[in-house]
């Protein structure tokens, strides 16, 4: 079982707070120190599979994989339909299906449903397709495609909740947002940002002070909504646009 402590516990708070899954906030966490910036990894959310889901013995005419998780948890999707074609939304996600042996046949330009959309538009052969993804995940992708009158399959398999965190973990974080040796947050989806604030539950000025770094441009219309007055959203999807993109919002608290 992987950890929610985060991996900097012995290192001060202070810097960039990276809500995202542990092993991929733990691995941020390490790209940043390379640049000399200090992070800390907050698992906000867990993540477990989703056991008994019955599905259709036709195929669809694509597996799209919205998240490494769906890759994690989805072997029996990919086991049932051995031989239809696989769309992984990003980088990461490709990366572990090929883990798997699997090959992928298409990725979007850009990773997000946005993307996705773009590339189903040059793939019109591709009319029924499959979503591997968590519980409720992708419910906008999914109304725009039903709105076209096109059949869709949702393959469920893992679900997400909000992580039971001890105080030793979460009081020091509360400290350094409190005391503003944190700088910058950044959070990978909606339900982390949501779940991570949650946790740390503090004072909502204090929290309207940091720096929110993220990944879409519905996780930054949710932050606005929460308060978050400094918000800047990648240009792409993916890892190396985020690191470069908390780079440079770091570059700019320090040169003040």
């Amino acid at each position: 079982m992987v950890s929610n402590v985060p991996s900097t516990t012995h290192d001060p708070i202070r810097g960039v707070l990276i809500a995202r899954p542990m092993d991929a906030a733990n691995a941020m966490v390490a790209a940043l120190k390379l640049r000399q910036i200090p992070a800390t990894a907050l698992a906000a959310t867990t993540v477990s599979g989703i056991a008994g889901e019955t599905w259709p013995d036709a195929a669809p005419d694509a597996l799209i994989f919205l998240s490494r998780a769906a890759v994690a948890f989805g072997q029996r999707v990919l086991n049932l339909y051995p031989h239809t074609p696989i769309i992984a939304i990003g980088a990461g996600t490709a990366a572990k299906l090929r883990e798997h042996g699997r090959v992928v046949q298409y990725q979007p330009a850009h990773a997000s449903s946005e993307g996705l959309l773009s590339l189903l538009a040059e793939l019109p052969a591709l009319q029924h397709i499959g979503l591997v993804c968590g519980r409720g995940g992708r419910d906008w992708l999914a109304s725009v495609w039903q709105a076209r009158q096109l059949p869709l399959t949702r393959f469920e398999v893992y679900e997400r909740q909000r992580a039971q965190l001890d105080t030793s973990v979460l009081q020091p974080i509360r400290r350094a947002i409190q005391t503003q040796a944190l700088k910058i947050l950044t959070a990978t989806s909606v339900q982390l940002l949501t779940d991570a604030l949650a946790l740390v539950n503090t004072d909502s000025v204090r929290l309207q002070s940091l720096a929110l770094v993220s990944l879409s441009p519905r996780i930054s219309e949710q932050a606005k909504a929460l308060g978050f007055l400094d918000i800047t959203t990648v240009n792409q999807a993916d890892d190396a646009h985020l690191i470069a993109t908390l780079a440079l919002t770091w570059q700019r608290y320090t040169s003040r």
